[in-house]
């Protein structure tokens, strides 16, 4: 709800003038493009190749069930939580490569608005502590996860508790 009336307004500034219906509309298809973009940065992140990149863009964009809440007139709140999701991935990941703090803070700002999205924001703050655990026991740890992981944990529970 406060994204949609974020778009308003920010599109009146800009004189456009629109009426609110037709950003419920047409938010959730606007968002699905994001998704497809952000899986496919996401997957290119990890792996380092464009064409998987591509695969997991092109397997979003196709996938039934996200389908089904990107369409034209579902206003869900679906469309913008898995885009807010796949961002807060994102940066995690990235910052988890370069050791970046800043990454890590961004991803925490992605989670905290997630969680003032979504019910489901759970399972991110469930999942990030066990790829830490996978890393641990791959002897892949280092000081750069656990500084990252302490900004996102410490910066995200912060901001979530605001919401």
């Amino acid at each position: 709800m406060y994204t949609t009336v974020f778009i308003k307004k920010f599109l009146e500034k800009i004189g456009i003038p629109i009426d609110i219906l037709y950003i419920c509309v047409f938010c959730a298809p606007f968002f699905s493009i994001f998704t497809c973009l952000m899986g496919y940065l996401i997957t290119k992140e990890v792996t380092g190749r464009i064409e998987t990149g591509l695969l997991a863009a092109l397997f979003i964009s196709s996938c039934p069930s996200y389908l089904t809440r990107s369409v034209a007139g579902s206003y869900d709140n679906e469309a913008i939580s898995i885009t807010l999701l796949l961002l807060t991935m994102y940066y995690f990941v990235k910052s988890i490569k370069s050791g970046n703090l800043l990454e890590s803070a961004v991803s925490a700002i992605f989670y905290s608005y997630l969680v003032a999205s979504w019910g489901g924001y759970s399972f991110v703050i469930a999942l990030f502590p066990v790829y830490i655990l996978v890393l641990i026991l791959c002897k892949m740890y280092d000081n750069k996860i656990y500084t990252t992981y302490v900004v996102f944990y410490l910066v995200g529970n912060i901001l979530s508790m605001q919401t």
